[in-house]
């Protein structure tokens, strides 16, 4: 009852979720200048690990970027982009 004959077929128990940090928060952890990684954002406490692995972030375009950041190894929306191009940050790869 409650997920039908076909719930092995349309659940993927594997599929690895993003963790979100939004720009705001990074606004106030980092300094201008400075590299924002998974790592990084590890180290000033804004993700937690995964399975004991550094986990997929995604930074979302929620508040106000004002540094120059260079942002790495992140997914992000264009609204993100946006936002650190005008700071006068870069996003690589």
């Amino acid at each position: 009852r409650g997920h039908g004959k076909n719930r092995a077929r349309t659940v993927n128990s594997e599929r690895v979720l993003p963790t979100v940090v939004n720009l705001g928060n990074i606004e106030v952890a980092f300094n201008s200048g400075d590299q924002v990684t998974p790592a990084t954002l590890l180290a000033h406490g804004l993700v937690a690990k995964v399975g004991g692995r550094l986990p997929k972030v995604k930074v979302l375009g929620t508040g106000e970027l004002t540094k120059k950041l260079t942002v790495s190894g992140c997914t992000y929306s264009l609204s993100t982009k946006e936002k650190i191009e005008k700071a006068g940050g870069t996003i690589v790869g």
